[in-house]
């Protein structure tokens, strides 16, 4: 393969894994399915011997079009956040285009800016672990295709600068012959690796230095785009986007009953991520309260081991009280996901928690650590009681508060769903304000399960201007997913004055028997509605359809899920240590080094002696176990060093001969029979000769043999055993090696006669 065949198949491999960058980015695989086999014939068809080509006005036309395409896009939907989103989609159009097209050496340099522009952007738009991977694939290959353009680019002026050499009518130019062998390439490819490793190094460097700017550093979302899937901490209904059914997992969780046995809790279990208490209707969008009172945060140290009390009095531990555990998949967040009245917390390393008692919430204060936890567990009850409840509000209750909702329309529609239903809203004359409460509640949520449908594609949901979402969602469609349906209970508990809010987090349905886990995914986000129900209790009302939700999980299940957990894994990590690490990981990061080194070299040591004397009480090995550890580590240690030396010295033999062999049997044999030979060349350096680089074997021994004559024969001995295996490919038995190195060792290289 030639030179210019070469350059354009990495080119191919390059355009193909940005190809994929914009299809992982943009959470479209049809993209790669698509254009990856339409890129693949470009090969076929434009290099072959019979090359078929597409004419530059056809390409401009095809250009033209899909810029036309991408601005009524634009302009059917303007939104900045769809512009990185557009460009890529117009650059990876006319990037197939011109790969069919007859290319100069300049348009194969913009076949290459082009990739990188659809890479960029592609960046923008997401941060998922399997896209890093195929990023750093890309700037390998990358770095590698740019070499060899170089080379292609200049063996094409050399070839133009020749043909123009020759005067008119003088025939043609001679050809020009460009040396490009497997040597060259290896170099070429030794040169991409250094360049590869200094560009790794270079970008930990800067990912140190310039931290990511998190705006919620408990949300990390893969998606920038038009889709939206997860957890999130602000509800938006403006935005008429469809939420993807992820399958990807966010983490698996343990119900444990109080004899301590695993066990499915009764009904789905909703996981209390995020309160949002305030809605703004000129922006249809529900924010949590930032006005918390620092009274209210109570700040405990926990770790793994024992649980630790979410209050400063201690909670009577009732027959009632269950345990979750909770293992990180792919999520790295500081929330601690839990049920209402979480009573104890416990972490699988050491943490530094920030209990909030107004609305018993707990989130991870991230000081001293640099990633987010990995698992917990957690303690609570399903039906406390008002002292555990008092006990956790750290307080006396907060007053009853007079509440409305800040749309017109909203109580009027209220109270019409209410007595159509026969429920009155007054307080009867045997039940408390609380009692109305539910009953009211449970009401409204029941008219919703009836009259609404849920459905998670938003595409007819058209925003009507000067309209309320709610107010549209009532009237207007009745169809949409969990927000609009928290949305809309929330919205009527409050028009006729029940207190009420809105909550976010996760809702765990599917149970494994196998493992007796719940999995939790992505497609489990969840929003509903709390109602104030007592003093201090806050009930939970998910209005959403029960059987739907679950119809749909079950229509989602594929066997794929059984093995997502070992990409989910490494997905936690990159998540928890990549992508969330922001300004104060890195500060944590400085002071860990700059502070107490010393220190971590301690629980470092100590936690691998730990280890050691675990596995010696594993195995009951006593007092002679740890002799027997420490006799492996001797041998291994020694064993490495061994290997270490005879590599060194094998590359040292081969680098003296020039020997660049592509087979790793060849060099091992060479290697071996040819120590004789770096020995001879080290005595002869000793005496003052150095083999020049020009120089052949005969040449330099002969010039050594005229100055020192009383090794001649030796010398020349040597020489014929050096021709016989570097160059006829002969074998030395052990009596002719060992004779050979002899001779080799005993070389008389002092001035005299012979």
């Amino acid at each position: 393969m030639n030179l210019r065949r070469r350059f354009r198949l990495w080119l191919l491999l390059l355009l193909i894994l940005s190809l994929a960058a914009a299809s992982v980015a943009t959470f479209r695989p049809w993209l790669l399915v698509l254009c990856g086999p339409i890129l693949l014939s470009s090969w076929y068809l434009c290099e072959g011997h019979r090359s078929i080509h597409l004419s530059r006005s056809l390409v401009n036309i095809g250009a033209l079009l899909a810029l036309v395409l991408v601005g009524l896009s634009w302009l059917s939907e303007p939104d900045t956040g769809r512009v990185m989103e557009l460009l890529g989609i117009f650059v990876l159009i006319l990037l197939v285009l011109r790969q069919f097209q007859e290319r100069t050496t300049r348009e194969d340099a913009q076949q290459i800016l082009l990739s990188a522009i659809l890479v960029i952007s592609s960046i923008i738009q997401s941060d998922r672990f399997l896209f890093g991977i195929i990023v750093v694939l890309w700037l390998v290959t990358l770095v590698f295709v740019v070499m060899l353009f170089q080379l292609h680019s200049g063996s094409a002026n050399a070839e133009s600068v020749r043909r123009r050499s020759v005067p008119a009518g003088r025939g043609h130019a001679p050809p020009l012959e460009t040396r490009f062998g497997l040597p060259d390439l290896s170099r070429v490819r030794l040169l991409a690796v250094f360049a590869s490793l200094g560009i790794i190094l270079i970008s930990i460097v800067v990912f140190v230095l310039f931290p990511r700017q998190i705006l919620f550093r408990s949300g990390v979302s893969g998606n920038r785009g038009e889709q939206k899937s997860g957890f999130a901490e602000t509800v938006d209904l403006i935005s008429s986007e469809r939420i993807t059914s992820s399958r990807r997992e966010v983490f698996t969780m343990r119900w444990v009953d109080p004899g301590g046995q695993s066990a499915k809790w009764v009904e789905p279990v909703l996981l209390r991520g995020a309160i949002l208490e305030r809605y703004d209707p000129t922006l249809g969008r529900w924010v949590a309260d930032p006005g918390s009172d620092r009274e209210n945060l109570l700040s405990v140290r926990v770790g793994p081991s024992r649980f630790i009390d979410l209050s400063r009095v201690k909670i009577p531990q009732q027959i009632q009280t269950y345990t979750l555990w909770f293992e990180m998949r792919s999520m790295a967040t500081d929330i601690f996901f839990s049920p209402w009245a979480p009573v104890s917390i416990s972490t699988f390393d050491p943490r530094e928690v920030i209990f909030n008692r107004s609305n018993l919430l707990a989130t991870d204060s991230g000081r001293q650590v640099i990633d987010s936890y990995s698992g917990y567990g957690i303690r609570v009850q399903p039906f406390p009681s008002e002292q555990v409840l008092e006990i956790l509000g750290g307080g006396p209750p907060a007053p009853v508060r007079a509440v409305r909702f800040p749309v017109p329309g909203i109580r009027e529609l209220t109270l019409a769903a209410l007595a159509g239903q026969g429920v009155d809203t007054e307080i009867g004359p045997d039940e408390t304000i609380w009692q109305r409460n539910r009953r009211v509640a449970d009401s409204l949520k029941t008219w919703l399960e009836d009259n609404c449908r849920y459905t998670t594609d938003l595409r007819d949901f058209i925003q009507v201007g000067g309209e309320d979402p709610i107010l549209s969602f009532l009237t207007r469609y009745r169809f949409g997913h969990c927000e609009y349906f928290a949305s809309a209970l929330t919205a009527m508990c409050r028009s006729i004055g029940i207190e009420s809010r809105l909550v976010t987090g996760y809702v765990a349905v599917e149970y494994n028997d196998v493992t007796e886990r719940y999995v939790v995914r992505e497609s489990n986000a969840h929003a509903w509605t709390e109602a104030r129900t007592g003093e201090y209790q806050w009930s939970p009302f998910d209005p959403s359809p029960q059987g739907f939700l679950e119809s749909q999980q079950a229509a989602n299940e594929s066997w794929a899920d059984s093995w997502r957990w070992i990409y989910d894994r490494i997905d936690f990590f990159w998540n928890s240590a990549i992508v969330g690490f922001d300004q104060r990981s890195q500060q944590n990061l400085t002071e860990r080094i700059t502070r107490n080194w010393l220190g971590s070299l301690n629980e470092l040591l100590t936690s691998i002696s730990g280890w050691l004397a675990s596995a010696n009480r594993f195995f009951a090995f006593g007092i002679a176990g740890y002799l027997w550890m420490g006799s492996v580590v001797v041998i291994m240690t020694s064993f490495a060093v061994v290997l270490l030396s005879i590599a060194r010295r094998r590359r040292r033999i081969l680098r003296q001969l020039g020997v660049s062999c592509p087979d790793a049997a060849a060099r091992r044999r060479l290697s071996n029979d040819l120590r004789f030979w770096s020995i001879a060349l080290d005595r002869i350096a000793g005496s003052g000769y150095s083999k020049q680089p020009h120089e052949t074997p005969l040449v330099f021994c002969s010039r050594v043999a005229s100055g020192r004559p009383r090794a001649s024969d030796e010398l020349m001995m040597l020489v014929d055993a050096l021709y016989r295996i570097r160059f006829g490919d002969q074998r030395l038995d052990p009596e002719e090696r060992r004779r050979i190195l002899e001779i080799a060792r005993g070389l008389d290289l002092s001035p005299g006669a012979p």
